[in-house]
């Protein structure tokens, strides 16, 4: 390939991905011209007021263009000098050339994205159709973002650009871009290191310059406050990348209507805000299906119910207009018998509605200090909001207890509760609360959920598929099929128990199968159920069940009434 050719080639790629309009195409044309043709270079030499060596006079290109198109050469002009192509040197005093006929020349970025100088060259990636917009993602952990890249945009994006600390002049910053861009099609700036100040303003020049371009371009930070306004201004977009850990944020010190404009129609607050750090609530992903549960029809109908509702407050509700503080978000009450599927239904509930889960147990956040639980429940509610969350509140009875009529309600709980309702009354997302003491709920908690539904005990039928579908599933599954010989529709109809013992006991009894080298057996069965019953206070007695007494006793150790 002719050196000539080359040029042509590269510029076409740098023209396409930069996004510049055709009339900067003349004025590298005219820059490559006088870097690499020595009679091209003398001659602008010789036309030049002060005689200066490689570069083109403002006052010459003028002359070479016709009148109607010297505004369009300007905006131009002006582009290459924002990605950093040309240096337009003598537009301002502390230029090292005098105010003048300002010339403009080739800057080393734009040497070697056009293929002056000796950077290797590899193979470019194809282009996307469209100019991309920039994306700026935070999260706490450094590592977590560089993998989340390294995951969606290939191994090279761990090849990211560092910016440092003080960020003054992002002109080399901007250098390196363009190369990155124009030799891979893809760039990630790592902003770890910047300090607020003037970081912040340094981005937004940095993001302004570089706003339009057909490659990937993402900016990570540990917290979008650096860069909420060089986004808006740039018409980029800011993403909170879901990991282990999370920003530490204050939604307060944010404006509020710089927030909305980011924020558009997108229900997380966590894209452009962050999310508040805190150990107790930490949102995850779950996978759980509907499919998972089984439940009664009559049961399964009421959730179908549920989620019909929901969507309806959640997506419907809010198009029609302004609505009172108790028709935002939605709430749902669970009751149930400790291992019913409580917890499993507000998983399903969530990944059914596309969002993460905060699950909190209520008795775990009480404190003897004055204020500390209010202050713990306002950072568990602020994490579910900027997450968009499905809170869910376990044992909603160890604070929503009846409270008497004396001054701060029984055990000093009255204002504790009283908080807890008001916030529950602004909560404009999902909330799942669940119990298995209904009895003992007070009154105004009860009634601010939209939906109740009670998980009963499993009939016998569907404790025979519970017990079958999790021992197997703890079974090796080379070897399940020959070494399983369990009765499952007699321990299904002997044993009115939940699902969640059903499911301790059975891996229980594939570690003892395993560990004995035995085949799963109806008395290994029965004598891991023995355990999990004793283990909840209950009596063992009913699976000493003829004929497998004598070696439901072996296995245990015990004899009928107990004795060793």
């Amino acid at each position: 390939m002719t050196l000539p050719h080359r040029f042509t080639r590269c510029l076409d790629r740098a023209m396409q991905v930069l996004a510049l309009p055709e009339r900067a195409r003349a004025v590298l044309s005219l820059l490559i011209r006088i870097d690499t043709d020595r009679s091209v270079s003398e001659s602008a030499r010789q036309q030049d007021e002060q005689g200066r060596q490689g570069v083109l006079s403002w006052a010459r290109l003028i002359a070479l263009v016709e009148p109607e198109e010297q505004d369009d050469l300007e905006a131009a002009a002006v582009l290459l000098a924002e990605w950093g192509l040309i240096q337009v040197v003598g537009s301002r005093a502390s230029d090292p050339i005098l105010p003048g006929s300002a010339p403009m020349r080739l800057t080393f970025a734009g040497r070697i994205c056009l293929g002056l100088g000796p950077a290797p060259r590899p193979a470019p990636p194809p282009l996307p159709p469209e100019a991309r917009p920039w994306q700026v993602w935070h999260a706490v952990s450094r590592e977590g973002l560089l993998m989340a890249a390294r995951e969606r945009l290939g191994p090279s994006a761990l090849r990211a650009i560092s910016l440092p600390r003080d960020l003054r002049d992002e002109g080399e910053v901007i250098g390196a871009l363009v190369i990155a861009l124009c030799t891979t099609g893809l760039v990630v700036l790592d902003g770890f290191a910047l300090e607020k100040a003037p970081g912040a303003a340094a981005l937004e020049r940095l993001l302004w310059r570089t706003r339009h371009a057909r490659g990937a371009r993402v900016l990570l930070l540990p917290s979008p406050e650096l860069a909420r306004v060089a986004v808006l201004a740039s018409g980029g977009e800011l993403r909170w990348i879901e990991a282990e850990m999370h920003g530490r944020r204050e939604t307060g010190r944010f404006d509020r209507s710089l927030t909305r404009h980011l924020q558009g129609d997108a229900p997380d607050l966590a894209h452009v805000c962050g999310v508040p750090d805190n150990e107790l609530a930490m949102p995850r992903r779950v996978s759980t299906h509907w499919e998972e549960l089984m439940l009664p029809d009559h049961v399964r109908h009421q959730f179908d119910q549920v989620l019909v509702h929901a969507r309806f407050r959640l997506h419907e509700l809010p198009r029609r207009g302004v609505l009172p503080t108790s028709d935002k978000g939605y709430r749902l009450m669970l009751s149930g018998l400790p291992g019913t599927g409580k917890s499993m239904a507000a998983e399903a509930l969530a990944h059914t509605l596309d969002r993460m889960i905060v699950k909190i147990d209520l008795s775990s956040v009480l404190s003897k200090w004055l204020g500390e639980t209010e202050k713990l429940l306002s950072q568990i509610f602020e994490v579910a909001e900027m997450t968009g969350s499905v809170l869910v509140l376990d044992e909603a009875e160890s604070l929503f207890r009846q409270r008497d009529s004396g001054p701060g309600g029984r055990d000093g709980m009255g204002t504790v509760v009283a908080y807890l309702l008001a916030r529950l009354d602004r909560f404009d997302g999902v909330l799942v609360a669940t119990t298995n003491r209904t009895q003992d709920l007070d009154e105004a908690f009860f009634r601010r959920f939209d939906d109740f539904v009670v998980l009963p005990i499993p009939g016998d039928a569907t404790r025979s598929r519970l017990w079958e579908r999790m021992i197997r599933s703890a079974l090796d599954p080379a070897t399940a099929e020959d070494a399983l010989d369990v009765d499952f529709t007699l321990i299904g109809q002997r044993f009115a128990i939940a699902g969640g013992l059903i499911h301790k006991a059975a891996v229980r009894a594939a570690a003892w199968a395993y560990g004995l080298d035995r085949p799963m057996s109806t008395s290994i069965v029965l004598a891991s159920l023995a355990r999990e019953l004793e283990k909840n206070d209950r009596s063992p007695n009913l699976v000493f069940i003829e004929p497998y007494r004598a070696e439901v006793e072996a296995l245990l150790g015990t004899t009928r009434h107990g004795h060793r």
